[in-house]
């Protein structure tokens, strides 16, 4: 679930590092194992990228001149007001150039190594473009043979290495001889000759949105993996990329569109809306913490507890929690909503995504403080958005019993997550560890059986069909039920499973 970004501002003084940056702070929340930023300046291409978040990736400044200097040169841009908490560190505001690409990375194909850090520079008959990319190739497998590469190089280093490979003469008539081999989920943005080209596969798995911001000097127009990257960057929604798509975006100010192929299903992938999205994010017009906030209330229909304290797994269960609590007062229930009853210093980032168990385990101890003075001797309703391996209960459930609780429900905000995904995130690599899939019978007995390992009062798991109401219906019926990937819940993969059938 990485986050990409591209921009292309149509006055050359109008730098895209900065903005850049900040669309990508706004989107760290998708990945943590590194970042990397290039732009272009119509002669020559400037590119930085390290491990980490943005912070560790970047320099941060740390001199009053260095900040004093940096704001300076975002006031001449007509810029001053923008950047009131985020300043973009000195290394990228040396980076020249008005149309760029970004990338946070999280990995979901090859090892983490600076080799496999976004974007990825490629060079077409001698001239070099970059690349980012967020998804998983089911075919990377064939593809690494083809561009003869080992396992270690990611899913993005394979498509930049045949796009490089191309023997065709006009560039982009090879990106569309690269598109047309690719199978499973991708969403990729290209830089070259100061062109930024976003794609989207033909099902359209995960969100890419375009935004523009008009102002004096012209237009800029940007695409981001997410909508609060553009709101933060102060540029209006236009459209998604659609699925099968190829969007240019121009030096001029212009979008230019083509389409790789007319054999297109959409198919959204519903734990974005679940889980990856940001609360204040929207797609195809359905903000995902109203959706969240939705499931909450059908949870409240399906699984209304006798409880008299309502505590979230925060941050993605917040919504949902919140939700739950109204629902439940609307049927007469007295129990009071604590939003922060576990506590989370939000220093410590997203523990799903940090990728060695052991560290997984200690950030949970870090992630959570429960108050005992707002739990001890409550029963308790915990609400979270998925159960996938069950260490978050787990450390939840020890730390509430310290914290001296008289007893714990839970309610989830989704299906018992039964299968592997192979088109977000890398629940592939760990599908012996799905908690869900090695128990039998319908979900009501998964459910009770989970409850009896962990010591749970009761748990609630919200019905596929509640989930994909809580979406659809917030999008003026546009959406429907057979609009989304549900993969983890159901073991259907509309793109096929590829290399991993076998």
């Amino acid at each position: 679930m990485c986050g990409i970004i591209g921009i292309v501002n149509q006055a050359p003084r109008h730098q895209a590092a900065p903005d850049l940056y900040v669309g990508l702070i706004n989107m760290q929340h998708r990945g943590k194992q590194g970042a990397g930023i290039v732009t272009y300046d119509g002669r020559r291409y400037y590119a930085e990228k390290g491990p980490g978040e943005l912070a560790q990736a970047f320099i941060i400044p740390s001199s009053y001149e260095a900040r004093q200097k940096l704001a300076q040169l975002l006031a001449s841009q007509g810029n001053e007001e923008q950047w009131t908490h985020i300043l973009p560190p000195p290394s990228v505001s040396s980076m020249l150039g008005n149309s760029g690409i970004g990338h946070t990375r999280y990995g979901t194909a090859g090892i983490s190594s600076h080799l496999n850090l976004q974007p990825i520079e490629g060079s077409f008959h001698g001239e070099p473009f970059f690349l980012a990319h967020n998804g998983n190739l089911v075919n990377a497998k064939r593809l690494r043979q083809t561009a003869r590469l080992s396992d270690g190089f990611s899913d993005t280093v394979v498509i930049t290495t045949i796009l490089s490979q191309s023997q065709e003469r006009n560039f982009e008539q090879a990106l569309l001889g690269l598109i047309r081999d690719l199978e499973g989920a991708f969403n990729f943005m290209v830089l070259y000759r100061g062109f930024v080209y976003a794609i989207r596969d033909r099902f359209g798995f995960h969100p890419l949105t375009i935004g523009r911001r008009e102002h004096a000097d012209g237009i800029d127009n940007i695409v981001a993996s997410e909508t609060c990257a553009l709101d933060v960057l102060r540029a209006s929604r236009v459209r998604e990329v659609k699925p099968g798509e190829i969007v240019r975006l121009e030096p001029n100010g212009h979008i230019t569109t083509m389409h790789f192929t007319q054999d297109t299903n959409i198919k959204l992938d519903i734990f974005e809306f679940i889980y990856f999205l940001r609360p204040d994010s929207q797609w195809y017009g359905v903000e995902a913490g109203q959706a969240r906030y939705q499931m909450g209330l059908q949870l409240a229909l399906e699984h209304p507890l006798d409880v008299d304290t309502i505590i979230p797994i925060a941050d993605s269960g917040n919504e949902a929690a919140l939700g739950y609590w109204e629902g439940l007062a609307l049927r007469g229930s007295r129990a009071i909503f604590r939003p922060w009853g576990l506590f989370r210093p939000h220093f410590v980032s997203r523990t799903f995504i940090e990728p060695v168990q052991s560290q997984r385990e200690q950030y949970l101890r870090l992630k959570f403080n429960p108050r005992q003075s707002q739990l001890y001797n409550r029963h308790v309703a915990v609400v979270d958005d998925s159960i996938v391996r069950g260490n978050t209960i787990a450390a939840t459930l020890r730390l509430l019993k310290e914290a001296g609780v008289a007893s714990v429900s839970m309610v989830v905000s989704s299906p018992p997550y039964r299968y592997p995904d192979f088109y977000g995130i890398d629940t592939y690599r760990i599908q012996n560890e799905l908690l869900a899939q090695s128990l039998n019978g319908n979900t009501q007995s998964v459910a009770k059986s989970i409850a009896r390992r962990f010591g749970l009062r009761k748990l609630g798991y919200l019905s596929l069909v509640a989930t994909l109401k809580s979406v659809s219906q917030l999008s003026d019926g546009w959406l429907k039920s057979k609009d989304f990937y549900t993969g983890p819940f159901t073991g259907q993969y509309p793109a096929g499973l590829g290399d991993f059938a076998t």
